[in-house]
């Protein structure tokens, strides 16, 4: 297992980077086409959501749900395993859960990290 930390891209560059290529897209005329043929094509106009899906936050990445505040560079135990459709129990202070993508986020909870740069100890605990 590779125990170096991934770099991944900060929001403000991602979305620098997002809007960069879309005004660099010219929409010169609009077409009505059906959903079938609309891949590969930009939406002229915004299309919003009228209800969220999933309705509750839930993990977007295989990991370890925390408090941000617990995480000092000690292991924390991890209180409980979250797989998706699973109702999560809330996560009690100074724990960590073990949560799979699309699962939802334990009460308690305000960040996942990657299982790629979480330490598995073998007394249920783990150190990121």
């Amino acid at each position: 297992m590779n125990n170096e930390p991934k770099t991944l891209l900060p929001v403000e560059e991602a979305i620098a980077r997002l809007l960069a290529m879309a005004e660099a897209t010219q929409i010169t005329e609009r077409q009505r086409v059906s959903l079938a043929d609309a891949e590969g094509r930009v939406l002229a106009v915004d299309l919003v959501s009228t209800l969220d899906l999933p309705p509750w936050p839930n993990s977007a990445m295989d990991g370890y749900a925390l408090r941000q505040a617990d995480w000092t560079g000690e292991p924390l135990t991890v209180s409980q395993r979250i797989f998706a459709g699973q109702a999560p129990e809330p996560l009690a202070p100074g724990t960590c859960a073990r949560i799979f993508t699309g699962a939802p986020m334990p009460e308690g909870a305000d960040c996942v990290e990657m299982q790629e740069n979480a330490d598995v100890q073998a007394d249920q605990r783990v150190r990121f």
